[in-house]
């Protein structure tokens, strides 16, 4: 869970009273008037495409290594395959991770620090964003809050003369043609483009 001030400023930790820092907690939240994130937010309901795709990745699991009663018991094996499908659910988190900071870390410096197999996926994104918008003035992970309605967050990019939003999401797809977005990439977007009583931080 991420927590931020009215003024739009990141509080995800704080020091407890033991003197050592640890997560900002829900109760701590209430206590200090912090906002949830619109991720911490949006966690709350149900995803089908995510569940849709985790079913998936664990059927293939197991079609890659089916069961056999001289080789596994059964709760060794629904444990192994669970196992399986967490560690490729993982990698994909962290792939996209990678790509996020390679990504923030342009945007900072100005400049590429990166393996020679993702300056495919890198600078096609730099090309794309400068094409439409140019290169100029943009403000990599700017954190926000909309005090009217109770939410905030943090942004991958924030334009704040031409008053542009962009955020990346990517997909583990050897292919995106066709690929759509998952509507609660859709709502992020919308509710973190949503003007009222918004305070960047």
């Amino acid at each position: 869970m991420h927590f931020y001030k009215p003024n739009g400023s990141s509080m995800h930790t704080i020091i407890g009273k033991n003197g050592k820092e640890r997560t900002t907690s829900i109760a701590d939240a209430r206590k200090l008037g912090l906002f949830p994130s619109v991720t911490t937010v949006m966690d709350v309901q149900a995803k089908p495409a995510l569940i849709e795709w985790l079913q998936q990745e664990l059927l293939a699991a197991v079609i890659d290594k089916p069961y056999h009663p001289d080789e596994w018991t059964v709760e060794t094996y629904r444990k192994a395959m669970l196992i399986n499908m967490r560690i490729k659910s993982k990698k994909a988190a962290n792939r996209g991770t990678e790509i996020h900071n390679l990504l923030e870390s342009f945007f900072k410096s100005g400049g590429f620090d990166l393996e020679e197999e993702d300056n495919e996926y890198i600078i096609s994104t730099v090309k794309l964003i400068d094409e439409i918008f140019g290169l100029d003035g943009w403000i990599s992970e700017k954190s926000f809050a909309n005090t009217k309605l109770g939410f905030a967050g943090c942004v991958d990019l924030y334009h704040p003369e031409k008053n542009i939003i962009v955020d990346f999401k990517t997909k583990d797809k050897e292919n995106l043609k066709g690929v759509k977005q998952y509507d609660d990439h859709k709502m992020q977007l919308a509710l973190v483009c949503f003007p009222i009583c918004t305070h960047f931080g």
